[in-house]
């Protein structure tokens, strides 16, 4: 008996090891199932703020309440299966979104709230998300048209494009969701245009994909009861817009200093952005965030004060000249904002605008000044520093233009003939005071840096002739 006391222990222990050995191989055979995740956006431009706040019921049981345009949320386990989506308005016991959607386990999901204006019905768009790593040093991008911009299906084709014109993505239509890319990781300067691309639809601040991002970027808004942006989801986080940008062409022509000593420093809220900044100097486009007050300073080199101190605020997908001008003969340094157009010119044509930012007397009458061709016939008549006329449109050609007093009987400025192409669209100012810096005509193209056209003679203000 002794014996047997002995060995029954050893055998029940060998039995549960045994058994415990047993459910381990089963549990690695078989692992439990994730539940599904889904992420949920609100991008219905229904109505403007604060109007659009909605209730999102699941299986009639409430998950978000208050919830806006604009709003998203991070994944959240919902059960596998068919269930039941409903959007209500604050009041009303009937959604204005009803659908079903099937949840598989394992998977992840994204439903987006879309439409409810320009005609298009309110309704859920629900995307099965690939969160796969992407390739090293890439990340994954999928890009969708959420923004009912028109009330037929035409006339919403938008294209995503670089800032050099480059497409991305054509002609996609409002509701269209692209598969994921895969770009390299690096910086990114998108804008959504027109089909043609003539138009700025939605202009981006430069961002960054890093290595390995995943993220949903989706157009968003009608353009009326909510501005149009783009929305960016990253995996698994709540979501939100992206800083708009507006396009800034930044031009020194204030002669308030002899050359070298119109160098300046150009800041943007406190940051230097150009440096050595001389007279006749310019830029092609900057961009700056959109729809936020900015203060620019323009500081003399070698000064802590600044000569120049202006606030802006630019409109998205908009693009201006910032022009310092004045600092001679009394006037004024000061800082002029144009905004510009770049609605191409009719075909066979050119647009051109022109101002007078040549502060070469002191007295505004003294500095009326006639636009002409050589024969005398007048392009512009009498006009005063500072004034800037309405575009023009010219057909492309040769032009021989001076600039000459009023009365046309002294040539001020007399640049060699240009020749204006099809589809041209520039500026071109007379600039200079006629003694710290010489009168002479700037052109300024959109998106490039300008330059100072070649004259055949220069004539120093007051009327002083040189050959050069």
């Amino acid at each position: 008996m002794r014996r047997i006391t002995l060995v029954l222990p050893v055998i029940l222990f060998i039995l549960a090891a045994v058994a415990v050995v047993s459910i381990t191989a089963q549990d690695i055979a078989q692992p439990q199932q994730a539940a599904p995740r889904l992420a949920i956006a609100h991008l219905a431009p229904f109505a403007p703020d604060p109007g659009t706040a909605v209730t999102v019921t699941l299986d009639s049981t409430p998950v978000l309440a208050d919830f806006e345009f604009g709003e998203s949320t991070g994944y959240i386990e919902v059960p596998t299966g068919t269930h039941l989506i409903e959007i209500f308005v604050p009041g009303s016991a009937t959604p204005v979104i009803s659908g079903n959607a099937t949840f598989n386990e394992d998977e992840f999901y994204t439903a987006v709230a879309i439409g409810g204006a320009n005609g298009w019905a309110p309704e859920l768009l629900l995307l099965q998300d690939d969160n796969s790593p992407p390739t090293a040093g890439s990340a994954k991008i999928r890009i969708g048209h959420l923004a009912p911009l028109a009330a037929d299906l035409a006339d919403t084709l938008a294209d995503v494009r670089l800032q050099d014109g480059t497409i991305i993505l054509d002609d996609v239509p409002y509701g269209a969701v692209a598969p994921y890319l895969e770009l390299p990781a690096g910086p990114y300067d998108l804008k959504v245009t027109t089909p043609d691309g003539a138009v700025t639809l939605i202009d981006l601040m430069p961002v960054d994909l890093s290595d390995g991002d995943i993220v949903s970027a989706v157009a968003a808004g009608d353009g009326v009861n909510q501005p149009l942006g783009a929305f960016v989801l990253p995996m698994n986080f709540a979501g939100s817009f992206l800083p708009l940008a507006a396009s800034l062409q930044v031009a020194h022509l204030a002669p308030f200093a002899m050359d070298p000593d119109t160098s300046v420093t150009v800041a943007l809220d406190g940051l230097p952005v150009l440096t050595d900044f001389q007279f006749a100097d310019s830029t092609g486009y900057l961009p700056v965030q959109a729809g936020v007050d900015h203060l620019v300073e323009i500081i003399p080199t070698g000064s802590m004060t600044p000569a120049i101190t202006a606030t802006v605020n630019l409109t998205q997908a908009t693009s201006y000249a910032a022009i310092a001008v004045g600092g001679a003969n009394g006037w004024p340094l000061e800082l002029l904002l144009l905004e510009n157009d770049e609605t191409p010119p009719t075909a066979g044509s050119a647009k051109v605008r022109i101002g007078h930012l040549a502060p070469f007397a002191a007295l505004p009458a003294d500095t009326l000044a006639d636009v002409r061709l050589q024969d005398d016939t007048i392009i512009l008549d009498d006009v005063p520093y500072g004034a800037i006329a309405g575009y023009l449109e010219l057909p492309a050609g040769s032009y021989d233009l001076k600039i000459t007093t009023a009365d046309g009987s002294v040539t001020l400025i007399d640049p060699i003939p240009v020749t204006l192409n099809d589809g041209d669209n520039l500026s071109v100012f007379a600039v200079g005071d006629g003694a710290n810096q010489p009168a002479a005509a700037l052109a300024l193209p959109l998106c490039q840096p300008g330059f100072l056209l070649p004259e055949f003679y220069t004539y120093y203000l007051p009327l002083i002739y040189s050959n050069n």
